[in-house]
């Protein structure tokens, strides 16, 4: 591999790194109400942003449908190429990684639609949607800790746990 891609693989990694951090900001910045609460209104924080209302075709399922392509068009794109391997194995990985995120994703989305709200509330019972509820959280935060901040899976249940425990105190 010569210098140019060494340093655009360089370049691409820092680019990931800030995005997360930006990505972490504003979530928590969302979910804590700063800089102040009447910055959010009412319908954002009940609906969140991936709801439209009154659109024709629910954005849930939308959502659903964009995030699901993506990972099956990554991971038949990525499945058998020799070339991509031999040339940037570092994308081919990062690509492979996204198809189980994207996937995760899209079907929490599709879980949304399901439940019927935009968020439903985290609640400790044993209820069926709530324990339907606390399974695709789990499963969501260890696929994304896991495939893209690069944890163990068994830190990634983990911190899973913990970042639960934070949403279920807000």
């Amino acid at each position: 591999m010569n210098s140019t891609n060494q340093k655009f693989i360089f370049a691409g990694v820092i680019v990931h790194y800030i995005s997360l951090v930006i990505n972490i900001c504003m979530t928590s910045a969302a979910m804590l109400g700063w800089p102040s609460k009447s910055a959010y209104d009412s319908w954002w924080t009940t609906s969140g942003f991936c709801v439209v209302q009154d659109a024709s075709i629910p954005t849930e399922l939308l959502c659903y449908l964009s995030l699901t392509a993506s990972a099956i068009i990554a991971y038949a794109l990525t499945k058998n190429n020799k070339q991509l391997k031999q040339d940037n194995p570092l994308l081919l990985e990062r690509i492979q990684t996204s198809v189980f995120a994207n996937a995760a994703h899209g079907f929490g989305h599709a879980f949304l639609w399901f439940m019927g709200e935009a968020a439903p509330p985290l609640e400790i019972s044993l209820r069926p949607a709530a324990i339907a509820n606390i399974l695709m959280l789990v499963a969501f935060w260890v696929g994304s800790l896991k495939n893209v901040v690069g944890l163990p899976t068994d830190l990634a249940a983990g911190m899973s746990i913990v970042v639960l425990a934070a949403q279920y105190a807000l």
